[in-house]
């Protein structure tokens, strides 16, 4: 065999195989999804608050995913990328705890988000989501109406804690 036929016949496995796992990854992350899906909604429920979403990295792109958004009522899908930069997500990838904050009108903070929300939130929390040791986005908990204090901050770091269990379930 000629050596630019064994080179191109090279790429073009590696190329498959990448698609490959390409696809065998984003099949296991709907599975994943759903199960952050549920506990977001009894989130959802628990602490109460109107929204509640995840933001992840699933690829080493530096973009988030928003895989859906859960209420009281359900989970929805969506499809939402963006880079983190600007947004509260950055403050948790690079290595912040979680917090609370109250958001104006037409608030610059969760700006990227207003897309997939159905309540334009005043009051959230968000906490860092890990895996592997490593933050890899984080938890929001949207809420319209009621102040979300410490009480709800104190349910939101367990809720991180268990989203990240869920994740970390299904990397292994």
């Amino acid at each position: 065999m000629a050596p630019d036929l064994v080179s191109s016949f090279a790429v073009r496995l590696r190329d498959l195989l990448s698609t490959l796992e390409a696809t065998t990854i984003l099949g296991a992350a709907e599975v994943r999804m759903r199960g952050l899906g549920e506990q977001l909604q009894f989130a959802c429920l628990a602490l109460p608050c109107d929204e509640a979403l995840v933001a992840l990295e699933l690829a080493s792109l530096g973009r988030l995913t928003v895989p859906g958004v859960a209420s009281a009522d359900g989970w929805r899908a969506a499809e939402l990328e963006f880079l983190p930069s600007g947004t509260p997500f950055a403050y948790l990838l690079g290595g912040g705890s979680g917090y609370g904050a109250e958001l104006e009108d037409g608030d610059e903070m969760l700006a990227v988000l207003a897309s997939v929300l159905s309540s334009k939130p005043h009051h959230v929390i968000l906490v860092p989501v890990r895996a592997g040791g490593n933050v890899v986005g984080g938890a929001a908990l949207l809420s319209e109406q009621r102040p979300l204090g410490d009480a709800q901050l104190t349910m939101a770091e367990r809720l991180g804690e268990v989203l990240s269990l869920t994740l970390e379930a299904h990397r292994t």
